[in-house]
């Protein structure tokens, strides 16, 4: 079970736009984390807590950041300002993430959750700016342990004491004339608490109550892995450079998330389907217009009716789902050949931003190619270069440091790599936790040591009672 805190910004009405006067922070905070606490709990395994059962009440930061106590997860939501007056020229994404902390794992989850929400934050909401990753660190001793390591916003400091990964997400400007309006309809609200509670699931590999997966997303005989592993090796295997394979890598999952059954959001709504109802339509027959309806639809989202045709005959041909994954592999690495200019790029490609900018004008070509939208897409590539370059694969040695997942509540922690060195007294309890170093020892497969116990190298844990996180 993932436990989700939520935290609308602000209480009342606060925080008003100097020029849209309709605009209050405070309104935008409290429909936001409903939206969020909304689609969050369509996901299996997920319970979602808020900080305030009534925007009238207010709660002092530290005590909202503490109310995530026992959480995996605590969001507080904003929109930012900048001076007193408007400025459209500032329009920026932050995400604030907990600030570095050698003595504790939370901070590095912080960062890497903060870095899947900030490019998706900035993509639906289209800002000209893209997004920033921040941190903002407390000039006193906050907590009394002698070190100058403290949060200074009191929501995320209450769920750093708390022991919750905590993020700040600051939703633009509303000193800002356009992102003000944007915020102010509630359609695109919706909207943005969608994508970032996909971006959530996906980071905890969560799935959709009802979804049945079947053929979707199960790997092909012989294949191990997540759909994004088995998409990097496909692609690695065609001989493509690490470049090249993270330019398409990061603009599926920029389309898709890696789910080859993924049905266009606004056509979920439109036709009243879920991704796992539309692929079953389809496959049975009950669903006839596949070719002609204009959704978008599987890893790269094909929506013109031939490219869709083609797919649906491809699907028949063979003999699988339409939501195949391998199926849409082949077809997808088949059709990309026909895109010369893209082809070209792609095989002396000496950039990852160079192979994702190239695919997703030549290939992909999406309605909003900006700047903010290319950066939003090299980010995902640059995610998939630094994750599995050089390995072809992630089951190839593991990249230090990673994170990694406890389920049960008494793992020993012991003094050294291995059951003949010392128990330190204490167990992990269920959580996330990050391994800076791998060692083999008596007793486990590997032994793995805690970010907590860096500096002493004296927190290790058996890795074989372990999980790591792929995201």
């Amino acid at each position: 079970m993932i436990k989700i805190c939520l935290d609308a910004g602000h209480w009342g009405k606060y925080n008003r736009s100097p020029g849209v006067k309709a605009y209050y922070e405070s309104d935008m905070a409290w429909k936001l984390h409903l939206f969020q606490k909304k689609f969050l709990e369509e996901y299996e395994g997920v319970s979602v807590i808020t900080t305030r059962t009534d925007q009238g009440t207010d709660k002092a930061l530290f005590d909202r950041g503490m109310t995530s106590k026992g959480c995996d997860l605590f969001l507080s939501d904003h929109s930012n300002a900048v001076g007193s007056g408007m400025n459209e020229s500032v329009d920026y994404v932050a995400v604030y993430h907990l600030v570095d902390d050698t003595t504790t794992e939370i901070d590095d989850i912080s960062k890497r959750i903060a870095e899947q929400l900030a490019p998706v934050i900035a993509g639906v909401m289209g800002t000209k700016q893209g997004f920033r990753l921040v941190t903002r660190k407390s000039g006193n001793d906050r907590n009394g342990d002698g070190m100058l390591n403290d949060n200074y916003y009191g929501v995320l400091h209450g769920a750093r004491m708390a022991e919750t990964p905590g993020l700040i997400l600051e939703h633009s400007f509303h000193t800002n004339t356009r992102m003000t309006n944007w915020l102010l309809d509630d359609g695109n609200l919706a909207r943005l608490a969608q994508a970032e509670a996909d971006a959530i699931a996906a980071y905890y590999g969560l799935v959709k109550k009802g979804h049945t997966g079947g053929n979707v997303t199960a790997p092909a005989q012989g294949s191990t892995g997540s759909n994004e592993e088995l998409i990097w090796k496909f692609l690695k295997s065609k001989g493509l450079n690490d470049y090249a394979v993270a330019g398409i890598w990061g603009n599926l999952k920029k389309e898709c998330g890696f789910r080859p059954d993924n049905l266009q959001n606004t056509y979920e709504k439109k036709y009243g389907f879920s991704d796992a109802e539309y692929t079953a339509a389809v496959d049975s027959g009950a669903y006839g217009n596949f070719v002609h309806d204009s959704a978008g639809y599987g890893l790269a989202q094909w929506t013109f009716w031939s490219r869709k045709k083609a797919l649906y005959d491809r699907a028949k041909a063979t003999g699988v789902s339409i939501g195949d994954l391998n199926m849409q592999l082949a077809f997808l690495w088949e059709e990309i050949q026909g895109y010369k200019q893209v082809m070209n790029v792609l095989n002396n490609a000496g950039s990852v931003q160079a192979a994702s900018d190239a695919v997703m004008t030549g290939y992909e070509k999406p309605g909003d190619q900006s700047e903010a939208a290319k950066q939003v897409r090299r980010a995902y590539s640059q995610e998939g270069f630094d994750k599995y370059a050089g390995s072809g694969s992630a089951s190839a040695t593991s990249a230090l440091p990673y994170l990694v997942r406890v389920e049960i509540p008494d793992l020993n922690i012991r003094t050294g790599p291995g059951t003949d060195y010392d128990e330190a007294g204490e167990y992990t309890g269920i959580g996330t936790f990050t391994i800076v170093e791998e060692a083999d020892g008596k007793g486990a497969g590997k032994w793995g040591l805690l970010k907590s116990g860096s500096v002493k190298r004296n927190r290790w844990i058996s890795l074989d009672f372990a999980t790591k996180i792929c995201s």
